[in-house]
């Protein structure tokens, strides 16, 4: 069986023009190893995968969820369409494996890359739409994100506590926090990133994470508890 068709049976989608598939799993640095490729790179496909799926999405909530305001709404598709969650999505998949890269980007860890991994599900998502048409390409969509979209439900939003922090600090008569990286460690492929966060002239969290959103967020964490003993302490005097 040929990698083509292990990954129609992984997606549940058989695509009448394999080319388009081909050119979903391309990534750029193998065209720009391989001059003269005639098939392009992923990246038009990516467009078009990113758009449609924002339109699924916001489709399904409009149907599914009519006690959401716009607002509410406009969260979740943020959490369902963002990189974090389609790279979720292609690592349960196991769609690293059938990218086709270059190289370079292959010794450097670019089929366990999050970056790859979110944009090559928008790539099939695109093939998809220029393949089968909206309305099957709509079921691939629903599809992909059914258990990410069956979490949010259950567990709700993740906690935003940049935004949090940012009110709570603001609320309190503080400028606007702001975010340092002060450390980068670990390969390409596998990095880890230190951030600070300051409010005016003082540092009120520090925070680790694989992504740097990630490291912001822990700070933004740790800033919240800090403001809160600050208050608590406030009342005490």
């Amino acid at each position: 069986m040929s990698d083509f068709d292990r990954i129609q049976r992984v997606l549940r989608f058989n695509f009448r023009n394999q080319a388009l598939l081909e050119e979903a799993l391309l990534h750029t640095s193998y065209v720009n190893e391989n001059t003269g490729h005639p098939v392009p790179h992923n990246e038009r496909l990516e467009f078009l995968g990113d758009a449609f799926l924002g339109f699924v999405v916001a489709r399904r909530l409009h149907a599914l969820t009519p006690n959401l305001s716009e607002g509410q709404m406009t969260q979740v598709r943020a959490a369902l369409v963002c990189m974090d969650t389609l790279a979720r999505v292609a690592q349960s998949l196991g769609l690293g494996e059938y990218l086709i890269l270059g190289k370079g980007e292959e010794k450097s860890g670019g089929r366990q890359r999050e970056s790859n991994m979110g944009r090559v599900v928008e790539a099939i998502i695109g093939a998809a739409v220029m393949d089968g048409g909206v309305t099957r390409a709509s079921g691939l969509v629903e599809r992909l994100l059914r258990r990410e979209w069956r979490k949010l439900l259950h567990k709700g939003l993740p906690p935003d506590y940049k935004s949090q922090f940012q009110a709570r600090a603001q609320g309190q008569g503080s400028p606007p926090p702001r975010y340092r990286v002060v450390e980068v460690t670990g390969p390409a492929h596998h990095r880890r990133f230190t951030v600070e966060v300051w409010v005016g002239d003082k540092v009120f969290g520090k925070g680790e994470g694989m992504r740097k959103k990630d490291a912001e967020a822990d700070a933004a964490r740790q800033g919240i508890s800090k403001l809160r003993r600050k208050s608590k302490s406030a009342k005490q005097n």
